[in-house]
């Protein structure tokens, strides 16, 4: 697509470099070194994930952290244990004499305040190996973006000011809008203040957290927003950034969301408490799996919260032609972004079905119904 900073072209253009602490051994440590094209970064993957790993593999990528390091992660939602330990990452933070920075959430939960977002980080130990930065406790500012398709400028904590060197430590898993987001979801959604949340989320329409979720854009348009929006950042600290993604405890879903499987037995009841669940901020969202369209429009007539997702399971044995269009409906009738793959079944994943064709939206997909507030539309393609 013209114009359209992708990941590949958004880590080809930041000039940085990009290191991976991988569980599975896709590559060797001996790998390390190996000859890259010229103005392509350099990746580096080991096996091991410890703190003395961590602490030679930001060795071995060459860049020094200097000045004021804001070393960027995920404090985690309470509740939740799937976050990068201190345990694990508290030497590489020492090292540098690093700050860690987050910056406040557009969704309700335990983290949308300074104050419960500094006690949750409290709760979790981050405290006990380094200080804490709210970035967007004191307010916020512009950074701008070379890609204008859905933003005009990203809005990040004032407090980013306030260093000259970033440490990018994501922790890569899955998250319900945002994928296998890793480094670039860390920099874009993490970075940014409650409001450039709620701008990121919905591809330029607002900026204000209590509207965003009846304005979510299109996944494609956040998508781009998102790699828009870590642009930007990688821009504002030049060659003054490295980034590290460690892949353990990998999930395909949001750390914090929580589904019926089928409508069998009392899942009104199911419900009921999940709606507790996610009122009280133990989960980020609540939704359903396998309902067919008449079991999930008569649970959202008669629910206080909706759910926010639905998850379908289609493939080429079981391609569900008749109730996708109820589906696309009803996601697309209420805003939530229409029901589609994000890579339909082709090429040699059909070959092994001899005359069976892949339906318009094959794959597996989650919807939205109408919902308080919506996860949108997360897409994973079958091949």
């Amino acid at each position: 697509m013209k114009n359209t900073v992708t990941r590949r072209s958004w880590l080809k253009s930041s000039g940085a470099a990009l290191a991976s602490l991988a569980a599975a051994g896709i590559l060797p440590e001996s790998a390390r070194g190996s000859s890259t094209p010229a103005g392509a970064s350099k990746v580096l993957m080991t096996k091991k994930i410890t703190p003395e790993s961590l602490v030679k593999i930001y060795e071995a990528l060459g860049r020094p952290a200097s000045g004021r390091v804001a070393v960027k992660i995920s404090t985690g939602e309470p509740g939740g244990h799937n976050f990068l330990q201190p345990s694990l990452i508290g030497d590489l933070v020492r090292k540098v004499n690093g700050t860690i920075v987050e910056c406040n959430t557009a969704y309700g939960g335990k983290r949308s305040s300074t104050e419960a977002h500094m006690q949750a980080a409290k709760d979790h130990g981050f405290l006990d190996i380094a200080k804490v930065d709210i970035m967007d406790a004191e307010g916020e500012f512009h950074l701008p973006v070379k890609d204008k398709k859905h933003l005009q400028y990203d809005i990040v904590g004032d407090h980013l000011k306030n260093y000259d060197f970033m440490i990018n430590l994501a922790h890569f898993k899955g998250h319900a809008m945002g994928g296998f987001g890793g480094v670039l979801k860390n920099q874009s959604i993490g970075v940014a203040s409650a409001a450039g949340k709620a701008y990121i989320h919905s591809a330029g329409k607002t900026q204000d957290v209590s509207q965003v979720w009846s304005n979510l854009g299109e996944q494609d348009a956040f998508l781009e927003s998102m790699a828009a929006s870590a642009q930007a950042v990688a821009d504002y600290f030049g060659d003054k950034i490295l980034y590290i993604n460690v892949m353990n405890n990998l999930s395909i879903d949001c750390d914090y969301l929580l589904l019926i499987h089928q409508p069998f037995n009392d899942y009104y009841g199911t419900w009921r408490a999940m709606e507790e669940a996610y009122k009280a901020g133990k989960v980020r969202a609540i939704g359903v799996s396998n309902f067919f369209p008449d079991r999930l429009v008569d649970l959202c007539q008669f629910v206080e919260i909706r759910p926010m997702v639905n998850q379908v399971e289609t493939h080429a044995l079981y391609q569900q032609r008749r109730p996708m269009p109820s589906w696309r409906s009803m996601a697309s009738s209420q805003g939530r972004g229409t029901v589609r793959t994000k890579r339909p079944i082709h090429g040699g994943g059909m070959k092994s079905f001899p005359g069976i064709s892949a339906p318009e939206g094959a794959g597996t997909f989650t919807s939205s119904c109408a919902a308080s507030r919506s996860c949108g539309v997360r897409r994973n393609a079958v091949t």
